[in-house]
């Protein structure tokens, strides 16, 4: 069964160059901090592409699979200089790790990774780059040309 609904998903977006993700996966809300989706929404804009957000923390090889389309959706919006966010959840090691990608509307990527310690939400941390570049894998993306920016400077950041 786990293989029809994959091949079905791999099948609709092959006919499709717009991604349609299902409700689950296009919920930005709760995650993180309070005001952490907020911010991330700004950030991309109210007519940012949505590729989803994916809880990978199960390690369901059907979300993993939705998550490989949220990837392509990501590298051909951004191949066409269109603004997106796009972000997964997983577990690292001892942590919740929240990763997002976003492509703003003046054309500027952002690499949030927020790191939630498992059973500890007081011991949180948040990394932020800012990229004039990145490269998108089917499973990865790496950003180039990066500045870190401090959370400070991260929360004041208007799009």
């Amino acid at each position: 069964m786990k293989f029809i609904n994959i091949t079905i998903i791999l099948f609709l977006f092959g006919c499709s160059s717009s991604l349609l993700f299902s409700e689950k996966n296009n919920n930005w809300n709760p995650m993180g901090y309070d005001g952490f989706s907020n911010k991330l929404n700004e950030l991309s804009g109210v007519d940012a592409i949505n590729c989803g957000f994916f809880d990978l923390t199960e390690r369901n090889p059907s979300s993993i699979a939705a998550s490989k389309l949220g990837y392509r959706c990501a590298r051909e919006a951004s191949e066409k200089g269109l603004p997106f966010k796009f972000g997964t959840k997983r577990i690292p090691t001892d942590s919740y790790a929240y990763e997002v990608l976003i492509l703003t509307p003046d054309k500027h990527y952002w690499l949030v990774t927020l790191d939630v310690m498992l059973g500890r939400v007081d011991a949180t941390q948040q990394w932020n780059k800012k990229c004039k570049s990145v490269m998108i894998s089917d499973n990865d993306y790496k950003g180039s040309d990066c500045e870190n920016v401090d959370y400070q400077d991260w929360i004041k950041e208007k799009n």
